[in-house]
Parts: C-alpha cells; sequence; structure tokens
C-alpha cells in the first residue's frame, strides 16, 4: 500500500471517529425527544465506556418545573373555593419575580408570613364568611413527548401535583376589601 493511500485511509478513519465522536457528544445529553430517544441507544456503548453519559447541560440550563401558588377558601359549609395567586400576576409585570418570590414565601415560609397572608385575604372575601384559609402549592410534573402529543399541556391538571399546606383559621371581620 502506497504512503498516499495510507495517509488517505488515515485521514478517513480519523473524519469518521470525530464525526461519530461529535454526534455522540451532542446526542448524549439530548433533551427528552423522538429524536433522542433513537439515536441514544446507537451511541449508549460508546458514551458509558468513555464516562461521556453525564448531565451536563450542554443545551443550555434545564430549569425545573415550575409551581403555582393558589389559596383555597374553606366556607362555613365545607364548601371549598379556589384562588389563583401566583396565577393572576401577569408575567410581563416588572414586579413579576418580586412578586412570585413574596408567593413562594408565603406559601413555603413561616407560619407569621402565612398567617398574616392568609388574614388579608380572609378579610378581601370577608362576604363568603370563610372559616379557613388553606395555601397550595401546585408543582408542575415534567411531560413526556407522548403526553404533549396526547394534548397534555404544563398547567392542566393532570399535569400538576398538589400539595396543600395546613388549614389556617379565619378571623370574623366585617366585610371589607383592603384598598
Amino acid at each position: 500500500m502506497s504512503s498516499n493511500r495510507r495517509r488517505a485511509l488515515a485521514t478517513a478513519t480519523a473524519i469518521a471517529f470525530l464525526v461519530w465522536h461529535g454526534a455522540a457528544i451532542v446526542v448524549g445529553p439530548y433533551p427528552d425527544s423522538d429524536v433522542g430517544e433513537k439515536l441514544r441507544p446507537l451511541f449508549e456503548p460508546y458514551l458509558r465506556i468513555g464516562y461521556l453519559d453525564h448531565a451536563w447541560t450542554f443545551f443550555g440550563p434545564q430549569p425545573d418545573a415550575g409551581r403555582l401558588v393558589r389559596y383555597e377558601l374553606i366556607l362555613g359549609d365545607g364548601t371549598v373555593r379556589e384562588y389563583p395567586l401566583s396565577d393572576a400576576v401577569d408575567r410581563r409585570s416588572p414586579n413579576w419575580f418580586r412578586w412570585m418570590r413574596v408567593f413562594d414565601r408565603v406559601a413555603t415560609g413561616d407560619r407569621e408570613l402565612r398567617e398574616g397572608a392568609a388574614e388579608y385575604l380572609c378579610r378581601r372575601h370577608a362576604e363568603l364568611e370563610p372559616r379557613a384559609l388553606r395555601f397550595v402549592v401546585l408543582h408542575q410534573l415534567t411531560l413526556s413527548p407522548e403526553l404533549h402529543r396526547a394534548g397534555v399541556r404544563p398547567v392542566d391538571r393532570e399535569a400538576l401535583s398538589r400539595a396543600p399546606g395546613d388549614d389556617l383559621p379565619c378571623r370574623s371581620t366585617p366585610a371589607q376589601r383592603p384598598g
């Protein structure tokens, strides 16, 4: 075999390896999708041997699933009414991030903060004569491609897990809307 043929074969082999390696590096951390599911088994042994099957966020940050904060009023007759809290704020508002942090702290923060927010919201709905209020955190579940194709969206009921908090008693107050 001549040196030119040997050099051409070595170059073709190196290029083929680089293409294979590049494709494996891209497909390995590729987000869940039809393409990723079909190609990943082809590259998995190579990725595992080279310890390239890690969770590096090659395609940018993988944000955690969102959460919504709502509250439920428990009326005197036992009826429960749910009201939006975090999803009632316009996402385009410059204060959106501030409100989200407040709502998260109300739902998961210290008892004093929750009781203060509950007292405010009970006064806001005093005409309904609520006996208690409960904050509920709805966590968005990660949707699989199959569920998405089936029409399930991130804020649909079946795509949310509920984490209700404690019942906080409402003091009886005259009906008034806080200003």
